[in-house]
């Protein structure tokens, strides 16, 4: 097997093992006082323990020159500690050197060693690497170690190593102060650049001395330092609270192809330069955002906004100076929160701009969070690199050399009044009626839309295409995003239709038919003006049913349409269904993304009260099975849209919807999108037992994913625990503006884990300690969420839930299940215990078979509701 670039993906990561660089260095072959004296005399001083500040857990943050297309081989992997692991760095171009990785501290640091790790020729069971452990294979032969001095790349002295066959690589030197470390590779043994871990280890706190020929201070100001530094006095420096190593987490628009290869971490990870950035998804469409929340409220003073340079695949490190002419930001407003509405700072309304970096000072404002809202782009697309927020009070602002001044106020006033609202006229919150929608003779009153199906409303029609549904078109979705449509075939001598009958006669005032937008694999929400012309529906019918025979509602006769949205108001019909009847469409196709029936006002879904909010996180028992597997009672009973917004994870919307099985109920990594998961029978049971409470759930999912690595919150805090993090704080955000007067209470967090951990002995053994360090961490976490919205529900009582694992092959088992058992077992953990071993498993011994997934849906609400407060 070869390593990621010729082989299978790794579903299951293996650990990262942290190896103190104690026990490595000290196992050569030489006499250990000699050892000791050699040590000292190389690092001129009495030394202390030495600190790895090159690790994520530092605070520092690594970038590279590129990445192979595998999630496993990011940068970040060569600073999370693991030294003898499956999860590394590897450059993208095979036989083209040099490549380089670099890591940035989180503050200047002293060094005087920085050990370089390859991978072990036997990296599917490696062994703990020494200095005398050598390879054949994979190795990197020639390289240079490398700090920088302020301005420039300086290779330490004895770090130009050529001919290397040594897996671990210490390179020691006389200490030298500095904010980043560098590998530049100028061969390897396969012609793949990888590198397993980078350290750099702390100089003694007692002597240090200098590179020669080199001044190197902690106060060298640097256009690549992010954290700007004080230039005398005994005042403490200022601090990026945008960076994610300083607790910002960033949420955008929209980011490209919704995925995560340009999303919105990217311009908060430390990376000035852009080797990775974010890029919205609707290109020539505008305004687009970037925004930044911060750990709590700051004072800010600086924010600087960068660029993606016009040589982005090879970027340099930007100066105030450099310009741009293909890629970067012409229009926009840099703005704070007041905590009402976005405020654009003085100075940050920058127009016909050419900077890389823009940097904008101001007045000190204390804010939450930050924005940059792009109105126009060099090419219509939006990209940032990186965006900084620097707090106020005593810091020196960073500048490209003694003369350098602040760009980016030379044009534009203090606007301050950005806001983002969406009206509505419907007093029933779970519906999206149009601004406009009230019909003209009952101006005074609002509506409520009768067809939706958690009204009542049932959805059928001729015929319909695959996962397609009707019930798709009434699940208050008007985009069609992710498939919430209904699809059918149709052609002139075969016309199509779809109907919806109310739970009881209403009088119709209003009628809404939504088709397909062109651009259906990333749609917005749907204008009037908006038109189409690849897929939508092009002559049709708008009927009601008055008792024995379809009537067409007056003006309901449409020929020749090329509108998104067709909006038809008429005097009051009494009528207890509606019809759309489609004889024409642009391509053969009937797509109809949602209809609305608005009729007189009702009582709002939502009682009183605060709002009931689950979290369902874990592996792929969450979620493995396909609507179409359920036998046909059990698509009747489940395969309906349900009462309960969900936050859909696996397609990034970063929007709440209406929960709609198979249509936003997937695992992440799943196989198929329209899988459901124990969500679609936990909620059907809350609906049961209170129809009036709409729940709120958020789901992260990963298949193959580790307790011991992927939700560790240590070394880094694993890739998933991160990553269901950042989306569970956009979706808080999100939540909050949507239940005001009724706010979000945490009721249980569902965990569902532990059969990739019970595969490796290492795993299972540490599951007990890393179960309850996940579990502290996200308490912590979620008070510090509760408190940075507002929200004041209590975090006392929630429930942690934990699904007794059933995999009856996996080796190690029976040590991940009895970690389980006594976790749940300690009262102090206010956490219950789901057994599982009674449910049938799908041929690979590791999935829940469909009807087991339902039963564990409906044992986890049986369990909530028995458990009592503080169990």
């Amino acid at each position: 097997m070869q390593p990621y670039h010729t082989s299978a993906k790794a579903i299951v990561r293996q650990i990262p093992i942290s190896i103190p660089f104690a026990h490595l260095r000290f196992r050569r072959l030489f006499p250990i006082f000699f050892l000791i004296v050699l040590y000292l005399f190389v690092t001129h001083s009495c030394a202390t323990a030495q600190t790895n500040v090159a690790s994520a857990a530092s605070g520092a943050v690594a970038s590279s020159s590129s990445n192979y297309q595998n999630d496993a081989t990011l940068p970040t992997h060569a600073i999370d500690g693991n030294t003898m692991g499956s999860t590394w760095w590897s450059d993208n171009n095979q036989n083209l050197f040099p490549d380089w990785i670099e890591v940035r501290f989180k503050s200047p640091q002293t060094i005087n060693q920085v050990n370089v790790y390859s991978i072990q020729d036997n990296f599917s069971s490696p062994s703990t690497p020494n200095n005398t452990m050598t390879f054949n294979t994979y190795g990197l032969t020639a390289f240079d170690v490398q700090t920088w001095n302020g301005s420039a790349w300086v290779t330490v002295p004895g770090g130009n190593i050529t001919g290397n066959n040594k897996v671990l690589r210490s390179v020691q030197f006389t200490a030298i102060t500095t904010t980043q470390v560098r590998v530049l590779i100028h061969g390897s043994a396969d012609g793949w650049s990888r590198i397993m871990e980078i350290e750099a280890l702390s100089a003694s706190t007692t002597t240090t001395s200098t590179n020669s020929g080199t001044t190197n201070t902690s106060t060298t100001t640097s256009n690549t330092t992010p954290t700007p530094t004080e230039t005398g006095g005994t005042s403490q420096p200022s601090m990026n609270v945008a960076a994610a190593t300083n607790g910002g987490v960033s949420t955008t628009s929209s980011n490209h192809n919704n995925s995560n290869s340009y999303w919105g971490p990217y311009a908060n990870d430390g990376d000035r330069k852009g080797i990775q950035f974010w890029n919205d998804n609707t290109p020539q469409t505008f305004p687009d955002w970037l925004q930044v929340n911060f750990s709590g409220p700051r004072n800010i003073n600086l924010i600087n906004v960068f660029t993606i340079q016009d040589n982005y695949s090879s970027p340099a490190e930007p100066t105030e100076s450099m310009t741009y002419n293909n890629y970067g930001l012409k229009d926009f407003d840099v703005q704070t929160w007041d905590g009402t509405k976005w405020v654009t700072v003085p100075g940050g309304s920058i127009r016909g701009n050419n900077k890389v970096w823009t940097k904008v000072a101001f007045p000190s404002i204390s804010t939450s969070r930050i924005r940059v809202l792009v109105l126009a782009t060099a090419d219509g697309s939006s990209r940032i690199a990186e965006v900084e927020a620097f707090t106020a009070g005593t810091q020196t602002t960073p500048t490209e050399d003694a003369g350098g001044t602040t760009t980016g106020t030379t044009t534009g006033t203090t606007t301050g009044t950005t806001t983002e609202t969406t009206t509505t006229t419907t007093t029933d919150t779970t519906a999206k009626a149009p601004v406009d929608n009230t019909p003209t003779s009952t101006t005074n009153e609002t509506a409520t839309n009768a067809a939706l199906a958690v009204r009542g409303g049932i959805a059928t029609a001729s015929a319909y295409l695959a996962k397609y549904t009707p019930t798709r078109a009434i699940n208050d979705e008007r985009t069609g995003v992710n498939g919430a449509i209904w699809a059918v075939a149709v052609d002139n001598n075969n016309p199509q239709w779809i109907q919806v009958a109310f739970n009881a006669t209403k009088n119709i005032r209003q009628i809404d038919v939504i088709t397909n937008q062109d651009n259906n694999a990333s749609p917005v929400e749907p204008t009037e003006a908006m038109t189409f012309s690849n897929l939508g529906i092009v002559d049709f019918e708008v009927q009601t049913w008055n008792g024995t025979t379809w009537v067409t509602i007056p003006n309901g006769k449409v020929v020749d349409n090329n509108k998104v949205w067709r909006k038809f108001t008429f005097p009051a019909i009494a009528t207890s269904r509606v019809r759309v009847r489609v004889t024409r469409t642009a391509d053969g196709y009937a797509r109809i993304a949602e209809l609305q029936a608005w009729s007189d006002a009702e009582a709002p879904l939502k009682t009183t009260g605060n709002t009931p909010f689950y979290i369902v996180i874990g592996q792929s028992n969450v979620g493995w099975n396909r609507i179409g597997s359920l036998s046909a009672e059990q698509r009747a009973i489940y395969n309906v849209p349900l009462n309960a917004q969900i936050y859909d994870t696996r397609h990034t919307t970063n929007k709440w919807a209406q929960m709609t099985p198979g249509v936003n109920t997937a695992i992440v990594n799943g196989m198929y999108d329209d899988d459901f998961g124990v969500q679609t029978s936990f909620v059907k049971k809350l609906n049961e037992e209170n129809s009036g409470v709409q729940p709120y759930i958020f789901q992260y999912a990963v298949a193959g994913t580790t307790m011991a690595v992927d939700w560790n919150p240590l070394n880094g805090g694993g890739y998933s625990n991160n990553t269901f993090k950042l989306y569970l704080s956009q979706a808080l955000e999100a939540a909050t503006e949507k239940t005001v007067g009724k706010p979000l209470e945490l009721k249980g967090i569902i965990m569902v884990n532990g059969e990739s951990d019970a595969l490796n002995q290492g795993y299972a053994n540490a599951y007990a300690t890393n179960i309850k360090n996940f579990f502290d961490d996200f308490h912590k976490w979620i008070t510090a969420q509760w408190q940075l919205n507002n929200i004041n529900t209590p975090l006392t009582n929630y429930k942690r839930v934990v699904a007794r694992i059933n995999t009856p092959t996996f080796t190690y088992r029976t040590t991940v299940r009895a970690a389980q058992e006594a976790y749940a077992s300690n009262p102090a953990n206010n956490a219950i215990l789901i057994n599982t071993d009674a449910y049938p498993l799908l041929g690979d011994q590791t999935h829940y078979a469909p009807g087991a997934q339902i039963q564990f849906g409906i044992d986890i609400y049986n369990a909530l509701k028995a458990a009592p407060l503080n169990k």
